[in-house]
């Protein structure tokens, strides 16, 4: 780190590439350092073990294919070996994704136009893909139907550049070369809307069929924007919490990307450890419909919003997050997805 301060400092010539690299491996660092001293902290131990947090946060990388939200968030730094290695990560989502869906069913749960097209019967909302080609009259037509509406880019996570926004922007946004989905603004039920009134809070069910063709609810999530947040993204400000499987009710305190605690949702103030799913047997049963639709996407998160007029598919996800499958019960899920191969 000494050598390449004092090269950018003296403007030693080098080539662009190797500079390049120092300042990115400088960068990484950086950031490595910062996050082994935030272990240190969390875990109350000496700074003289930054070093070995640096390592064992690249080492966990190697080996486990942990990212550094999943470091921090599965508690990576507190495990021995035999437990890292009982974790779902980003990296071994990936390999899964291609080991139990299709191709053509990947690219579906990845254009979120296809995807709609695709899961039209699952869909209630109005929608309409928006590119250059698309006539303006089928524009005008949507605008006529809808004042706001939200704007989705096509391929994006995590939430990121989905937005909410009048219809009458749709044109200029069509002219400065944008490709989105508009879609129809819709609601939660009462309920729902009741702990965070500016979000479609949503939730996630992920499942997975095994070998056998049984079909396994792997993790239910419970979704929910931060104040005044729209989207109710893990990532984008919202916290995410566990619920349990067979009865639908919150059993573990709410978790965001700080990973603060919540037993009360920030915002509404409303109480989450034992709050009730509403028509919780009945969403699960029509869940079983969407993950048998098409047989060779065998695993997969669904998002699913409930509104007044029912059960509305908001997308599907082909890695549906290892952080907020397994935080809150610090329980790996990786064998058994290896064992439904």
């Amino acid at each position: 780190m000494a050598a390449v301060a004092e090269a950018l400092r003296l403007r030693i010539p080098a080539s662009s590439k190797n500079m390049n690299f120092l300042l990115k491996f400088r960068q990484r660092l950086g950031r490595s350092t910062n996050a082994a001293k935030e272990v240190c902290a969390i875990t109350k131990t000496s700074h003289l073990l930054v070093p070995y947090f640096i390592l064992d946060r690249w080492l966990s990388m190697k080996l486990y294919g942990t990212s550094p939200d999943s470091y921090m968030g599965l508690e990576f730094y507190n495990r021995r070996w035999w437990s890292k290695n009982k974790f779902l990560t980003d990296g071994r989502h990936s390999d899964l994704d291609e080991k139990f869906n299709s191709k053509e069913g990947i690219e579906i749960l990845l254009d979120k136009h296809q995807f709609l097209k695709t899961y039209a019967p699952f869909v209630r909302r109005d929608w309409l893909f928006i590119d250059n080609d698309t006539p303006e009259a089928k524009i005008d037509d949507f605008v006529s139907r809808h004042a706001e509406c939200i704007a989705k880019p096509i391929s994006s996570c995590h939430g990121n550049g989905v937005r909410k926004i009048k219809t009458d922007q749709i044109i200029q946004m069509k002219c400065n070369g944008e490709v989105f989905l508009a879609e129809e603004f819709i609601s939660n039920c009462d309920k729902l809307k009741s702990l965070n009134p500016t979000s479609l809070n949503t939730i996630r069910v992920v499942t997975c069929r095994d070998h056998g063709g049984e079909l396994h609810i792997m993790a239910i999530v419970m979704r929910i924007g931060g104040p005044d947040a729209v989207v109710d993204n893990y990532f984008g400000g919202g916290v995410a919490y566990h619920v349990n499987v067979e009865e639908g009710i919150v059993d573990y305190p709410g978790r965001n990307s700080k990973l603060e605690e919540f037993v009360r949702h920030p915002g509404s103030n409303v109480l989450m450890v034992g709050f009730q799913i509403p028509r919780f047997k009945e969403l699960l049963a029509w869940i079983r419909e969407v993950a048998d639709f098409r047989k060779d996407i065998r695993y997969a998160g669904w998002d699913v919003a409930i509104t007044p007029e029912g059960f509305e598919l908001v997308e599907g996800n082909n890695c549906p997050g290892p952080n907020i499958m397994q935080i809150h019960t610090q329980k790996g899920l990786y064998n058994t997805l290896l064992k439904y191969l």
